[in-house]
């Protein structure tokens, strides 16, 4: 899908024409799509299919005009075995226009489109990539607090229920915070990069402003080590309290096992065909069970007595 804004009182607008300094938002473009955005804007159709490799790492690059910016978004990701996931978002800026294309939606790009970024403006290019990034890290940072609460609510449920569901949600989570992790760290060591003024000039204030967006990068990423270190202790202790209830529940079961096998033995003793003792008495059978019980009786006060069952 192609968008194309334009801004230049602050409030973002889609249009159908493409006008010096606006926003072409590419989300999942098929070849056609491709085309038309590498004719319309001038940036070369293998540049623009940087993004969609999953595996492109975060960097900046500066060639002939065209400046091209890759970072890892955060998204969505309800149908997989993780939550959140991380896709390249890749940010073209040339002479007329700045092109954002991406595999997948994103709720970073989602902010601009519904307005919830004030004062953006499609002209001036320093600053909507300082925008843009400001709200990646927004979001980096509001999808490890609602990790963490997650996390916080499978601790209390996987203590009490022991299923495997909640198990492999937490390897879910596992999972989002080594992606994020990973990107986060490639996308510091981009900020780093664009802090030398080198990709992108930037003004005393755009250069203050970008120092608050890697302290909020490092942030982030301090936060996903915090987060991660916590989800692999609750699985280890997991895994722990699971030994030990399993030891708990072979104890009793081998207790029982054994106070069971008292009148068992007892009833294999009287059940011989040989001469016996009060073989002849009328209560026989009496005394034989009550001496079964007796015996699993104090077998079991034994037991309990040293904490064996």
């Amino acid at each position: 899908m192609i968008r194309v804004w334009i801004s230049k009182d602050g409030n973002l607008k889609e249009t159908k024409r493409l006008e010096q300094g606006c926003w072409v938002d590419v989300t999942a473009p098929d070849g056609e799509e491709f085309k038309r955005v590498a004719v319309r804007t001038g940036i070369p159709e293998d540049i623009l299919k940087t993004p969609l490799d999953e595996d492109e790492r975060p960097r900046v690059e500066k060639e002939d005009g065209l400046t091209t910016i890759i970072v890892h978004i955060p998204v969505e990701n309800a149908d997989g075995d993780v939550p959140v996931a991380t896709i390249p978002l890749g940010i073209f800026i040339n002479e007329k226009h700045i092109v954002t294309l991406a595999l997948r939606d994103s709720p970073v790009l989602e902010d601009f489109r519904k307005g919830i970024v004030r004062n953006f403006c499609t002209a001036n290019k320093a600053p909507m990539v300082l925008q843009l990034l400001a709200r990646m890290n927004v979001h980096y940072l509001h999808y490890l607090r609602r990790t963490e609460k997650e996390v916080d609510r499978l601790e209390t449920s996987l203590l009490r229920s022991f299923k495997n569901e909640e198990v492999i949600k937490m390897l879910g989570f596992q999972k989002t915070l080594v992606y994020f992790s990973n990107s986060i760290m490639a996308n510091a060591q981009l900020l780093d990069r664009l802090h030398k003024g080198t990709a992108i000039p930037l003004t005393a204030e755009q250069m203050e402003w970008l120092e608050d967006i890697i302290i909020e990068c490092h942030q982030a990423l301090e936060m996903t080590k915090i987060f991660t270190d916590i989800l692999s202790n609750t699985m280890d202790a997991y895994a722990s309290i699971v030994s030990n209830n399993l030891n708990i529940v072979m104890k009793f079961l081998a207790s029982i096992t054994i106070i069971l096998s008292f009148p068992a033995t007892v009833a294999g003793f009287y059940g011989m065909n040989v001469d016996l003792p009060l073989q002849k008495e009328p209560f026989a059978f009496l005394l034989t069970i009550l001496l079964s019980f007796v015996i699993s009786i104090t077998a079991a006060i034994l037991f309990w007595n040293k904490r064996w069952l």
